[in-house]
């Protein structure tokens, strides 16, 4: 895609395959296709090892997809990174990403969400946004949907001068004054 490294939402950054042998648990040459994230890992271990994982927790155990159980499983997931001022040249980044689309959000950048066919565009190169701005709204309001569940906030606040010592940081983006506490300003976060 010609980015400068793997902090991005690209699928080869963002999904790795998992890989286990569990003999007497997952047949060789077993083959799940849903979305394992690194939340599962934890519970799958405790599961393995006899324990239940504690409640509240947002992962899930994968022992029941390995067992080739009939289970209902994730349609999406969330991907986030946060903006780090040792890579610069990556924002803050949100997606929530289906077995289909993918939708992209940037904060701290004007720039528009992208939307992305995984069936017919796999490598990512043709944003549809544009072209099917319904998709593109519902899949935002999915993701907002979902950072609200997972107790994040769909407007990340960090310092407004990236450069400068964070000790000194001002106010933070996305926020507006109104007398003396900040108030966030939800009107550009999707609904």
């Amino acid at each position: 895609q010609g980015v400068l490294d793997k902090r991005n939402f690209y699928d080869p950054s963002m999904r790795v395959p998992l890989l286990c042998l569990a003999p007497g648990l997952a047949a060789p040459g077993t083959v799940v296709d849903g979305f394992a994230l690194n939340v599962d890992l934890a519970p799958t271990v405790l599961e393995l090892a006899g324990f239940e994982a504690p409640a509240g927790w947002h992962g899930r155990s994968l022992v029941p997809l390995m067992r080739g159980d009939d289970v209902s499983w994730r349609q999406e997931f969330v991907y986030e990174y946060f903006f780090e001022r040792a890579f610069p040249h990556t924002p803050t980044l949100f997606a929530l990403r289906t077995p289909r689309f993918k939708l992209v959000k940037t904060w701290g950048l004007h720039t528009p969400d992208l939307l992305f066919d995984l069936q017919d565009d796999p490598e990512e190169r043709h944003d549809r946004a544009e072209a099917e701005p319904d998709r593109r709204k519902a899949l935002a309001s999915r993701l907002t949907r979902q950072l609200r569940a997972l107790g994040l906030r769909a407007d990340p606040v960090w310092g407004t001068n990236w450069v400068a010592d964070p000790h000194d940081a001002a106010q933070p983006v996305g926020a507006v004054e109104l007398g003396d506490e900040p108030v966030d300003d939800v009107s550009s976060a999707p609904e």
